[in-house]
């Protein structure tokens, strides 16, 4: 399977203070921990297209600006799982849980107080490398 996955900031007059998060659903694989909000490439469907997709369904932004940072695969024991993960730099709307699902802007150094799914892993060293 192949998953978009959108890092979305904001930031404050001088450096980039925060990143968008979502809470799983309790029922669904890894639910109830917290992620980077995305989700499944439709079949014919090119990269950039699904994170608008994805972002537009999940979270009722528009997508205008986004720089591919990350690709890795993940084998959970159900599947192989594809991550294709971008750096949002410019979006128009503002961000609310369309799927009911909750949200939050965390800050870059508040981050390691939130459980991820292990294959987030490599989207939060990312982070720590590039924006906090």
């Amino acid at each position: 399977m192949n998953v978009v996955i959108g890092i979305i900031s904001r930031c404050n007059d001088i450096k980039i203070d925060e990143v968008l998060i979502s809470k799983r659903p309790k029922g669904s694989l890894q639910g109830d921990l917290w992620e980077f909000p995305g989700g499944k490439t439709e079949t014919e469907e090119d990269e950039f297209d699904a994170l608008r997709r994805e972002l537009k369904e999940e979270l009722d932004i528009n997508v205008s600006v986004a720089e591919k940072v990350l690709q890795f695969s993940h084998k959970y024991p159900e599947e192989l799982i594809v991550f294709s993960v971008w750096y949002v730099r410019d979006f128009n709307g503002i961000a609310t849980g369309k799927e009911g699902q909750k949200i939050a802007w965390v800050s870059c150094d508040k981050l390691k107080e939130y459980s991820f799914p292990v294959a987030n892993t490599s989207i939060l060293r990312w982070i720590s490398q590039n924006i906090s």
